[in-house]
């Protein structure tokens, strides 16, 4: 890799619409460049091969000095023109200070490695799409194609603007190129109605993702477990089921769509990735929590769909009791469904032996979160046992609307003793009418 200063441009040309920064570099190349690759790579980022990563060339801070800061600062170029800023918001707050400090140096790995998207293999640089309407627009107007942002987003496989489907170039030379409508093709089958209007779901998310500040993974999951128990895809009784999951995915309109594709994301279709998904703690590649999503909740609205996936806790939660509550991180450090089976279960063997473990593993998974398995039970114990007595009380009060409190206490014993020990703010509020009721003086005439 070859560095240098800095020199500023005589000239800065302005964006062409929403055109990614490698194509304002291939139209710069093009209109502007000496007719080699190696000088405009070296001119413009000091390196001779930034055209080798199309998402984000290296030498970014270099490109933001050579331009003067005209066409903006290094975070707004990752986020506004390269495709990789749909990754950003992904990303934890740590783990996005040291991406964009990475980016910024001089030299060191790229961004793939420092996103740990090397193992992936999804969404490789050598694609570009490209839709043949926005091209002969192009033409009309300016007389030089572009590479749309929008278009190279992961996921994004339909133009909004023209509702058609993209096209792919295969580009492997380390070139800086212009979009050509006679050289591309179309890598996968064209849509059915029901695969299209999903695709349209899952485009019009990854733009909108894109502009996120940040997206909570752990809210995101939570939901999207909860959605997968509302489906009867899953339970609360039982551990997610990788097979289950495998053919509910497989029966939707977007795997069938997948299978067809020519492209490192039809491995996808398969859906055995979603387990490991649900039940990792790391953010894994974007592109699945899209698919995922859409997946989940193609019968919603598109507004419906954009507005859990940037705000997953607006959007009130069933727990196993048939609570609905919102969803909050979980203190445990263990999944959910797996808490509320250890606190279901009579003993901690009885747990075990559900979960298929043994006692001895459990009581030893359970001392690595801060406890053992008594202390973990009697601790977490007490809210459920809250809920389901206030249930009890709430659940008479419907059946018996003339009630007193004379007769919660009569035949709801067992609920009046526990809160009245433990939570009696809670006994307060779930007989205040009924207390109130029995303060209220006879009348004597």
């Amino acid at each position: 890799m070859q560095q240098g200063l800095a020199q500023e441009l005589a000239f800065v040309p302005d964006w062409h619409g929403d055109e990614s920064l490698y194509s304002w570099v291939a139209s710069y190349h093009e209109t502007y460049g000496n007719g080699s690759h190696r000088d405009t790579g070296i001119l413009l980022f000091g390196a001779a091969h930034a055209c080798k990563e199309r998402d984000a060339p290296p030498g970014i801070s270099h490109f933001v000095s050579a331009t003067g800061g005209h066409l903006g600062s290094l975070p707004e170029l990752l986020r506004k023109r390269c495709s990789i800023g749909l990754f950003i918001p992904f990303l934890t707050p740590a783990k996005r200070t040291l991406f964009l400090a990475r980016v910024e140096a001089a030299n060191g790995p790229g961004w793939v490695a420092t996103l740990g998207m090397s193992a992936s293999g999804l969404s490789p640089s050598s694609h570009l799409r490209y839709c043949e309407s926005c091209i002969d627009e192009d033409l009309a107007n300016t007389r030089l194609p572009r590479w749309r942002r929008p278009h190279q987003l992961a996921a994004s496989w339909i133009c909004l603007e023209h509702s058609r489907l993209l096209k792919t170039t295969v580009h492997r030379s380390f070139t800086w190129v212009l979009p050509n409508r006679s050289i591309g093709e179309y890598l996968q089958a064209y849509p059915t109605p029901a695969q299209y209007e999903v695709l349209l779901k899952l485009s019009r998310l990854a733009q909108f993702a894109a502009f996120q500040p940040h997206l909570d993974l752990g809210a995101i999951r939570q939901s999207a477990l909860c959605e997968l128990r509302q489906q009867g895809v899953s339970s609360w009784s039982h551990p997610l089921s990788k097979e289950r999951l495998t053919s509910w995915f497989c029966a939707s309109p977007l795997a069938a769509w997948l299978k067809t594709a020519q492209t490192p994301e039809s491995s996808l279709a398969a859906g055995t990735w979603i387990h490991d998904l649900l039940r990792g703690r790391r953010g894994d590649h974007p592109l699945k929590w899209l698919i995922l999503w859409v997946a989940l909740f193609s019968h919603e609205q598109e507004a419906s769909i954009q507005r859990r996936f940037s705000s997953p806790w607006s959007e009130p939660q069933w727990d196993f009791l048939g609570q609905s509550s919102l969803w909050i991180g979980d203190p445990d450090g263990l999944p959910s469904d797996i808490s509320h089976v250890i606190l279901g279960a009579e003993t901690l063997a009885d747990a075990a032996q559900k979960l298929g473990l043994t006692v001895g593993a459990l009581r030893d998974r359970l001392e690595r979160i801060g406890g053992s398995g008594g202390s973990f039970r009697q601790g977490r114990q007490k809210p459920l046992h809250r809920v389901q007595a206030v249930n009890s009380i709430h659940s008479f009060i419907a059946s018996r609307p003339g009630c007193t409190l004379r007769d919660i206490h009569r035949e709801c014993k067992a609920a009046v003793s526990w809160l009245r020990a433990n939570s009696p703010e809670d006994f307060a509020a779930a007989t205040q009418k009924l207390q109130a009721d029995s303060r209220k003086q006879m009348r004597l005439f």
